[in-house]
């Protein structure tokens, strides 16, 4: 294969590749949710602990379910309290836990 067309093979390849990523990108959801939950559930499920909680700032605002992985914190944490709590997307509406503190 000649220089020029092994060049211009790779470019294709390689901008193929970077749009792929693009779009794979675009069509996530936020990765990371920072906001004010007011706990209105506490649950297990499959050995799991979670808690259901809204935004109680947010009048258009879903309930959303978030594993908590520490025993300890999801002890501690009560129902009908407001919290700041950073959460990580898992899917639709159902998050991880990783931070979650009184606000000042």
């Amino acid at each position: 294969m000649p220089k020029k067309k092994k060049i211009l093979f790779l470019l294709i390849i390689g901008v193929m590749i970077i749009a792929s990523f693009v779009i794979m990108d675009i069509n996530k959801p936020d990765k990371m949710v920072i906001s004010y939950i007011k706990v209105i559930e506490k649950n297990n499920e499959d050995n799991k602990d979670y808690i259901v909680g809204i935004n109680p700032h947010d009048p258009e605002a879903k309930p959303v379910k978030i594993y908590i992985k520490e025993k300890n914190v999801w002890n501690i944490v009560m129902v009908d309290q407001t919290y700041l709590a950073t959460y990580d997307f898992i899917s639709s509406n159902s998050y991880n836990l990783d931070e979650i503190k009184l606000p000042d």
